[in-house]
């Protein structure tokens, strides 16, 4: 699909679009222009709302949107949500000040309750949902495939009060978190409430090395269609290397959906049941492919 595709659709009127931006094809970059382009034509009191996962990602967005001149307020969904819940904490029975009750031990508020009372908020109180809905005339999800049902349900709240359009940015292949059916938002779901589902597949992270970006995207197609990294059409830059006791990592795969079997000789092969377990970080531009030594 191509750029000028995307970001038409990126910037059409229809409420939600939904892209899949493998890693490597300009996720940041363009989640980064939207806000830039549309956050510059704003009325005061409306900004476009951006939100991640990490501080990281939050200080990444505020470097590139920053001097832009736009409305843009970037931060971390648990941000949000404690910012929403605090003037409303005594009203749902939390702890106030709020802020000093959150984080890690005991008689804390978990980082992960947050999402849960935010959307109990705004399911007892629709007008917070629709004074949202006017401030955040448009509202990016970073990496939205690491969310949790709640945290996904927040914006889902508010969307259907005002006329904010929504921008969602994932990969499916590279989720952190095991797929849990029920805890985490699943892809499909994503794919069936957007109006319009568009791709960034184009390698952009490789431009001194296309033919390694152009493989990249082609072990991506493999892996999500289940069969093993195409090895042999590998460029010279891809080094295989054996690391004795690497184990598997899931990426919201499952630890067996990452095994894949190799095409061995006989006197190679052992035994059917014999695998290699893949380091999927060659997926996101490292040049070394990782892969353990065969296991049983």
């Amino acid at each position: 699909m191509t750029l000028e595709t995307v970001r038409r659709a990126l910037r059409s009127p229809v409420r939600n679009v939904l892209v899949e931006a493998a890693g490597g094809c300009g996720k940041t970059y363009e989640a980064s222009e939207l806000a830039a382009d549309l956050g510059r034509d704003l009325p005061e009191g409306s900004e476009v709302l951006l939100l991640a996962h990490t501080n990281a990602a939050v200080q990444e967005f505020t470097r590139r949107t920053r001097g832009a001149g736009a409305r843009v307020r970037s931060t971390t969904i648990d941000a949000f949500c404690l910012d929403l819940l605090s003037p409303y904490a005594q009203r749902l029975a939390l702890a106030t000040p709020l802020r000093r009750w959150v984080g890690i031990g005991a008689g804390r508020i978990p980082f992960a309750d947050l999402a849960p009372q935010a959307v109990n908020l705004l399911t007892r109180c629709p007008a917070v949902g629709t004074m949202l809905a006017y401030r955040y005339p448009l509202v990016i999800l970073d990496e939205h495939q690491d969310a949790s049902v709640s945290e996904h349900a927040v914006v889902a709240s508010f969307r259907n009060l005002g006329l904010c359009r929504i921008r969602i940015f994932g990969d499916p292949m590279q989720a952190i978190y095991e797929a849990q059916p029920g805890q985490t938002v699943a892809w499909d779901q994503l794919m069936r409430e957007a109006g319009q589902v568009v791709s960034l597949d184009m390698p952009q992270r490789w431009e001194a090395q296309p033919e390694l970006g152009d493989w990249i995207m082609d072990a991506r197609s493999e892996l999500r269609a289940g069969r093993c990294l195409p090895l042999a059409q590998a460029p010279g830059c891809v080094r295989v290397a054996n690391v004795a006791g690497l184990g598997c990592v899931g990426f919201g795969h499952g630890k067996q959906g990452l095994r894949r079997r190799f095409e061995l000789s006989p006197d190679q092969a052992q035994g059917e049941r014999q695998q290699y377990c893949l380091d999927t970080t060659i997926m996101y531009g490292v040049c070394t492919l990782r892969a353990p030594e065969v296991i049983s």
